[in-house]
């Protein structure tokens, strides 16, 4: 993020890991959204 600020580009408006081995999608508590590939499909 701090390479980021230094060229004056946007932050991200979400942090989100696509994950292989989970069964629930859920808010980490630093904000980090965690997703099982499972619910990207239709």
């Amino acid at each position: 993020m701090k390479k980021i600020f230094e060229k004056e580009g946007k932050a991200p408006d979400v942090l989100c890991v696509i994950c292989g081995m989970s069964n629930i999608a859920y808010k980490r508590p630093d904000g980090v959204f965690v997703v099982p590939i499972t619910a990207l499909r239709d």
